[in-house]
């Protein structure tokens, strides 16, 4: 069944972090481009916003807030990420179908509302038609509309990888940030990972 069922919400502000990216493909002959990130509510393309543009980078980070006013039940939310074309300086704010579109495409990936209308979603999502061999991941935050948001995402540099030596019987925090190279499904999936202490 879906989350969305049986909810009947109107339009709304729905609060979207694009935050990060990492494993996007290179521009050939180019080396590393000036990736920024669109997303919009599919169908409604006046409901967009477009991340800053990071320069010379395949692992960019935006920590991007914004809010699409239009958002209803049912919406599905479309997260395209382009390389910073730099042939044209007009600023275009419509073309249809291609909404805040200038440069190539370097991934795409959707969410529809059922992963976060009732519990929000905040994590990674694969990126399709991102180019030959490659498997970027978009990390994002969407609040939910209904119920209870997402906790927020570990703040960089705030988990440390060293050798501490622990008094047995201690409680240790353990935080599970992120994965990567898992099979790519053909939509986000929701997962369990499972953390166990060993006698050494």
């Amino acid at each position: 069944s879906s989350c969305s069922a049986g909810h009947s919400l109107g339009p709304t502000a729905l609060k979207v972090a694009v935050l990060s990216c990492k494993g996007i493909s290179t521009m050939p002959g180019l080396g590393p481009s000036d990736p920024y990130c669109v997303c919009s509510i599919f169908g409604k393309h006046d409901q967009s916003f477009k991340t800053k543009v990071m320069r010379n980078t395949l692992n960019p980070i935006w920590n991007h807030r914004g809010e699409l006013s239009g958002f209803e039940a049912g919406d599905t939310l479309e997260f395209k990420v382009f390389a910073k074309d730099y042939s044209n300086t007009m600023e275009f704010k419509l073309f249809g179908n291609d909404f805040g579109k200038k440069g190539d495409l370097l991934g795409e990936a959707s969410l529809s509302s059922d992963w976060f209308l009732k519990d929000g979603f905040s994590g990674e999502v694969p990126l399709a038609n991102a180019g030959k061999d490659v498997l970027p991941f978009l990390r994002i935050r969407v609040e939910a509309p209904l119920g209870q948001s997402p906790l927020p995402l570990p703040a960089a540099g705030q988990v440390q990888e060293e050798d501490t030596y622990v008094e047995p019987g201690t409680d240790m925090p353990v935080v599970m940030e992120a994965t990567v190279g898992l099979a790519c499904p053909q939509r986000p999936q929701r997962m369990l990972c499972c953390c166990s202490a060993a006698r050494s």
